[in-house]
């Protein structure tokens, strides 16, 4: 479909904006977005801002922001004890220890079969 005037020079704007430093940047982020929209599967996004203040009796000045929204993988969860000094332990340390398959209880020793 052919632009039609306005849409041309909206399109020559974007184009000179910064110097094309605006469409390089969109162009940047929106490779990111793609790489983690494949590797995660999930919906990403690239939000584009363009914010326009008067200065002036003719003069625009012209803003933009350019947020990459990429998807994050998903990390497994895992399972792990607190003490009483509120630190993280992978085994519970409430829990009975062996040593060398050995279990003591009291003066009573019993090997562990494995």
């Amino acid at each position: 479909m052919p632009m039609n005037t306005e849409e041309e020079k909206t399109a020559e704007v974007l184009q000179k904006y910064g110097g094309y430093a605006l469409l390089e940047e969109i162009a940047r982020k929106q490779k990111k977005v793609i790489a983690g929209v494949k590797v995660s599967g999930k919906t990403g996004k690239l939000v584009i801002t363009l914010g326009f203040k008067k200065r002036g009796a003719h003069d625009i000045i012209i803003s933009s922001k350019v947020v990459p929204m990429i998807p994050e993988l998903d990390m497994e969860s895992t399972i792990m004890f607190s003490d009483s000094n509120h630190e993280l332990h992978d085994g519970n340390p409430d829990q009975m220890k062996t040593h060398d398959n050995v279990l003591e209880i009291g003066s009573h020793k019993e090997v562990n079969e494995i």
